[in-house]
């Protein structure tokens, strides 16, 4: 049963019968409420736990995408290779050095590192742009002016050990694959 009550003011408090022991509690007094500091504690101990159990997720998940974008610019600079080499009507090459300052450039002569200023590169690519990442094994390509190059394969590693493999046809044209499975890519 509900009653009401006139409070000086001559406005109606509305008073309802207690839940659990007790007299008789205005509505007016539970909408003040706010969150305790027990509240607030459990609420930042959840948010700290989930964080904690996301970030090695995050760690790989951002380790794979560098791998994939150091796969993907290879397989571009191979195609601008190719494209080079007809463009000019001589032929182009690849310089690719593995090892822990690995590296690719696009040059104009054979033998050209990728490593040092020279006036044979036309353009380089260094390693430190893909942090976390390695390559473990790749040799030197040539394309002709009539398109086609030299069969190859470049094998780059996270430091979890995924591998994404780039490989060129004697057509000249490169793919990337995967040794182990890897969304996106097809099976090497």
């Amino acid at each position: 049963m509900k009653r009401a009550l006139m409070n000086k003011s001559g406005s109606a408090t509305l008073l309802v019968p207690p839940r659990r022991g007790g007299g008789i509690a205005a509505l007016g007094a539970l909408s003040a409420r706010g969150f305790t500091l027990v509240e607030l504690a459990v609420v930042m101990a959840t948010i700290v736990t989930l964080a904690t159990l996301a970030l090695p997720y995050y760690g790989d998940t951002m380790a794979r995408q560098r791998l994939k974008a150091a796969a993907e610019n290879l397989a571009l600079d191979l195609a601008e290779a190719r494209q080079e080499a007809a463009r000019l009507g001589a032929p182009v090459h690849v310089s690719v050095r593995a090892g822990p300052d690995w590296c690719w450039a696009i040059t104009t002569t054979q033998g050209c590192s990728c490593r040092a200023a020279a006036p044979c590169r036309i353009k380089p690519m260094a390693g430190s742009s893909f942090a976390g990442i390695a390559l473990v094994s790749g040799k030197d390509l040539s394309f002709d002016p009539a398109g086609s190059g030299t069969p190859s394969s470049t094998r780059l590693q996270t430091l979890k050990g995924e591998v994404l493999v780039v490989t060129t046809t004697a057509l000249g044209r490169a793919r990337i694959c995967a040794p182990q499975a890897m969304p996106g890519y097809a099976s090497c």
